[in-house]
């Protein structure tokens, strides 16, 4: 920590919108690699080209600061592109959940009321313009257009496009992007809470562009890095502590469509990345690859992992395999932007390896006790010496919590305080030093490989199956991804229906990510005296049923 008890010194919050802070950085650094994909480098001035000639062509399709906007594709080029532009002329960017299935995609649309809908051509095995082909205009009313934007001459259409803009084109592109504002609303983001339908967390340009430049400075990130991205651009942890923390540092991104391990390993050595940002499953999933020792990974410097808790254990050998000793601990949610936290850059590894690391500068943060009392633990990011020890919710407050949820006031109202405290749904304490401590969710969501989850979405679609009497859907440990997916199910008298055929019902409505992996039948859902379904016995039961110990996941 500092002398003043901060994580870092002199942090002082920008007024500045995502375009602006895009257009300062090709302003410093136009001819250096802000992307490579696919074996195709662009540069910051290029993508400022490419991003205005689009601004142009939102102006001629009615997009405008305000409207709401859905990309739905993998992490790509021209995700990036579309981004930006969006960003330039304040259109709201609703980043969409790429493995979605065409009930899930077609929910988000009605619910964020989109108006655009820019779309992938694949995703691993999924063919996105099939679901395209099958969407029902009538029942959208919102939905005025959808564009597909991962054609393989996208760009070169866009570079000719690019090059014909007119004097009268660039006056018109300049005035549409001067009518954002910092405060404006610049992304909506899905987070699955404990609702079948997601929430959408609206962010504004302020919460972002602040939180990036935080998480640059917790990281001490510059231009002369490059990060291999790993995780998908439409999480907040990607969008911010990736895209955004380039926009601000200058480093190159080396973009990967999706994580596959020996992918992202042959990424870091080719292109000598010194950043590597993902979640537990990501990390572990590389250590424990037979074929790590081909690797040259000596140039990893530094990188975050979060997303989901992560035992002490494994992350003492991720640091150790991997050969990184700034690998920190971030604690955050898609409503505080996301980064809240972060371990000091110069600790060891044992140091960091059981807490989440010191509230960033600007940021309060409390604890709300079993009684509903607040305790005070960080004020502007400096510790209280005396407020460590105390169990109960976390609670933050400041420039990184989010403006609402769209749509959803009495969600907003209960999560969000008048007085802005947030409330996360997960608890904690602060230890004698200041690190926060995250023992585990108070919500019931499920975490897997990084993927917020809701057993009520997976619960609704099994409870549509004729044989089923009864569900209820828990997170098990799992040594990898750190929870997987166990569904208890009670069938219906007399009735009969096979795990093959749950799951053939289930790959035809969610996404296969939100498939249970572990199936049982049962004869009752144990519950509590007070009639609720006891999460916890169930838990155990179906540990017990499938052989899972504790000891194959972690909370840290």
């Amino acid at each position: 920590m500092t002398s003043e008890g901060l994580l870092f010194d002199n942090f002082i919050l920008n007024e500045m919108t995502i375009g602006e802070l895009f257009a300062k950085r090709v302003q410093e650094t136009p001819d250096a690699v802000a992307v490579e994909f696919e074996g195709e480098q662009t540069t910051w001035a290029e993508l400022d080209l490419l991003s205005d000639w689009l601004v142009k062509r939102f102006d001629s399709f009615g997009i405008h600061s305000g409207t709401r906007c859905a990309i739905w594709c993998g992490n790509h080029l021209q995700w990036i592109i579309v981004y930006i532009g969006l960003q330039k002329i304040g259109a709201t960017a609703v980043l969409v959940n790429p493995g979605y299935l065409a009930d899930e995609l077609y929910r988000v649309l009605s619910y964020a009321q989109i108006e655009f809908l820019f779309y992938g051509e694949t995703f691993k095995d999924q063919k996105m313009t099939d679901i395209i082909d099958q969407l029902d205009l009538n029942e959208h009313p919102y939905l005025k257009q959808t564009i597909p934007i991962e054609l393989d001459d996208a760009i070169r259409f866009m570079i000719d496009g690019a090059r014909s803009l007119t004097a009268e084109d660039c006056v018109r592109i300049e005035a549409l992007k001067a009518i954002p504002k910092p405060h404006d609303i610049a992304c909506m983001l899905f987070t699955s809470g404990t609702t079948a339908v997601p929430k959408g967390v609206m962010l504004t340009h302020y919460n972002l562009v602040n939180c990036a430049k935080a998480t640059v400075e917790a990281m001490h990130w510059n231009s002369t890095d490059k990060a291999c991205v790993m995780v998908p651009l439409f999480h907040c942890f990607g969008m911010t502590s990736c895209l955004l923390g380039a926009l601000t540092a200058g480093y190159g991104l080396y973009v990967m469509k999706y994580y596959r391990t020996l992918d992202a390993l042959y990424a870091i050595e080719k292109c000598g990345c010194t950043i590597l940002n993902g979640v537990p499953s990501m990390f572990l999933a590389m250590v424990h690859n037979h074929r790590l020792p081909e690797f040259d990974l000596s140039n990893l410097v530094s990188g975050i992992i979060a997303g989901s808790p992560i035992a002490e254990t494994d992350y003492q050998l991720i640091c150790e395999k991997l050969g990184m000793k700034h690998l920190l601990m971030s604690y955050g949610q898609t409503e505080t932007s996301p980064g809240v936290t972060f371990s000091q850059y110069d600790e060891t590894v044992g140091e960091k390896a059981d807490n989440a690391g010191f509230v960033i500068p600007q940021l309060d943060a409390g604890i709300w006790d079993e009684q509903g009392q607040l305790h005070l633990c960080v004020e502007q990011g400096h510790f209280l010496n005396h407020a460590g020890g105390v169990t109960g919710e976390i609670a933050i407050r400041g420039f990184v919590v989010m403006r609402e949820y769209y749509n959803r006031p009495a969600e907003t109202t209960a999560t969000l305080q008048q007085d802005g405290w947030l409330h996360t749904g997960d608890r904690g304490f602060f230890d004698a030093n200041g690190h926060l401590h995250v023992l585990g969710r108070l919500k019931d969501v499920i975490i897997r490989g990084g993927e917020n989850i809701s057993p009520a979405e997976i619960e609704g679609c099994i409870s549509q199956i004729p044989q089923v009497k009864q569900v209820k859907v828990v997170g098990v440990p799992h040594p990898v991804l750190q929870e997987e997916i166990a569904a208890a199910i009670v069938r219906k008298d007399q009735e009969t229906i096979s795990e093959d055929a749950i799951r053939q019902y289930l790959s035809a409505h969610l996404a296969k990510y939100k498939i249970p992996a572990y199936i049982a039948f049962v004869d009752e859902i144990p519950m509590t005296e007070s009639g609720k379904t006891s999460t916890g016995l169930l838990r155990e039961m179906m540990m017990e049923r499938f052989g899972i110990s504790q000891g194959k996941g972690g909370i840290q």
